[in-house]
């Protein structure tokens, strides 16, 4: 977030590699969810329902904070700043909330653009898919 809010935020790796997402509101409320359904549904994926890349991340943190991206940051130059913690950023996993879905849980914060916004103070009434108070 610093270099992010500092106008030095830039897109790791490559850009295209998928990363999950969760607001911890919607970490939250899945829970909660979780724990009032009546009937198992098995496991449950808390991640948000927009499928985004790091590209698409960072961009969307960007906007939230109001800042200009600096621009990619290859995988070799991060990995000798930071050395086997870059692996979190440089890695791709694509997971969906199918089941929560199909448990009924409804999104407050569906898009990660909203989420983001939310997490750093900006929320706009348009961002919100529920009531939230």
């Amino acid at each position: 977030a610093l270099p992010c809010g500092l106008g030095l935020g830039g897109i790791g790796g490559c850009g295209r590699q998928h990363w999950p997402w969760v607001s911890m509101w919607e970490s939250v409320g899945a829970f909660v969810h979780a724990m009032s359904l009546s009937q198992g549904y098995g496991p449950l994926n808390v991640v948000g329902p927009e499928e985004v890349t790091a590209g698409s991340f960072a961009r969307a943190f960007a906007r939230a904070v109001d800042r200009p991206l600096f621009g990619r940051m290859p995988a070799s130059l991060l990995r000798g700043v930071m050395g086997e913690q870059v692996d979190g950023l440089i890695m791709s996993t694509r997971v969906a909330p199918s089941g929560l879905r199909r448990s009924g849980y409804a999104f407050a914060l569906p898009g990660v653009e909203s989420a983001l916004r939310w997490e750093v103070g900006r929320v706009r009434p348009t961002d919100v898919g529920v009531d939230l108070v």
